[in-house]
């Protein structure tokens, strides 16, 4: 143990706080936000610096903040009595209240809140149980907090801490109805359409799904996937989905001369925005034309020919699942 190699002390102290109360830290701008208490009971959103080693206050706080999230360039959060959607105003030094669910006797209720084609999402219930989960936006640019599904006979609002998660460019999220239950939801922001993706347990009876990881091309999490009156458990589950790609020209007919240079474009789309895999095949033409660099657009020079000839080209697109 003597020779032992000497290491400095693995814990190191960065700030001296006193009465600091912390729920959880969060990085934003490349510093760790926190919040503080003192001992006048005042509540202060800090910022340590690890570069000049810094401990500074950005603001001080009604209500502890929780679901931090970064949305266009801003640090949002709900307050901790699940009332308020807020951001931190920076340059002023302040905090802003961006709606207050309150008012209507609502809270925030969702696990977190995701950005999803540039507009911040978060779900919506009633304090008392008497309105069930909803999905709700705030737009940036307009300003407007507005809410997004209207599910029907949605009476139940005292689930809590369920997860949005964005997917294949969708988003998805759990809400109740009557025939349903509680169940797996999805919004398409570019359809600006709301719809029961699944009803994990069939009928009336919930499954709770609860999905927040992506892994391996799916979506992951825990739902109850089987009824049992005696004790409900939830079981690890995998969901996935897809949809195809979609190629807009699908016959493309030119004539050339010989020497010249032949460009073909086909504009192939994914709404899910996976990668695509282009893959050309030559169908006819006595010389071979040379495709390995070709991908949504096919380029080569005409060959020489003894008599006018027709060369034919096939194309498949491929988003890793699908092929059109």
């Amino acid at each position: 143990m003597d020779n032992a190699p000497q290491v400095g002390n693995p814990f190191v102290s960065v700030s001296e706080l006193s009465d600091n109360y912390n729920n959880e830290l969060f990085v934003f701008n490349n510093q760790l936000i926190f919040p503080t208490r003192d001992a006048s009971n005042v509540l202060t959103l800090m910022a340590f610096d690890n570069i000049n080693n810094t401990v500074n206050n950005l603001s001080e706080i009604e209500y502890l903040p929780n679901k931090y999230t970064v949305y266009d360039n801003e640090l949002f959060y709900s307050s901790s009595n699940k009332t308020q959607l807020r951001f931190l105003d920076i340059e002023n030094k302040t905090e802003q209240i961006v709606a207050d669910f309150g008012n209507d006797y609502q809270m925030i209720n969702s696990a977190n809140m995701i950005v999803y084609n540039n507009k911040l999402y978060f779900t919506v219930s009633s304090l008392n149980g008497s309105s069930g989960i909803e999905l709700w936006q705030f737009d940036s640019e307009t300003n407007l907090v507005s809410q997004v599904s209207n599910t029907e006979g949605n009476q139940f609002g005292y689930y809590q801490h369920l997860n949005l998660s964005v997917y294949k460019n969708q988003l998805f999220f759990s809400a109740y109805d009557q025939e349903h239950g509680l169940e797996l939801w999805q919004y398409d922001s570019e359809q600006e359409t709301t719809q029961l993706m699944l009803d994990i347990l069939l009928g009336f009876r919930s499954a709770e799904p609860q999905l927040m990881t992506l892994f391996d091309n799916a979506l992951w999490g825990f739902a109850a996937v089987d009824f049992n009156p005696q004790h409900s458990a939830l079981e690890l589950v995998k969901f996935t989905v897809n949809r195809a790609p979609e190629i807009e020209v699908g016959i493309y007919n030119t004539q050339v001369q010989e020497g010249d240079f032949v460009t073909v474009n086909i504009n192939a789309t994914d709404s899910d925005k996976d990668d695509l895999i282009y893959t050309w095949r030559q169908t006819s033409g006595t010389s071979t034309i040379d495709l390995t660099n070709s991908n949504s657009e096919l380029n080569f020079n005409a060959p020489q020919v003894k008599v006018d000839e027709t060369y034919r080209f096939e194309l498949t697109v491929s988003d890793g699942m699908e092929v059109t």
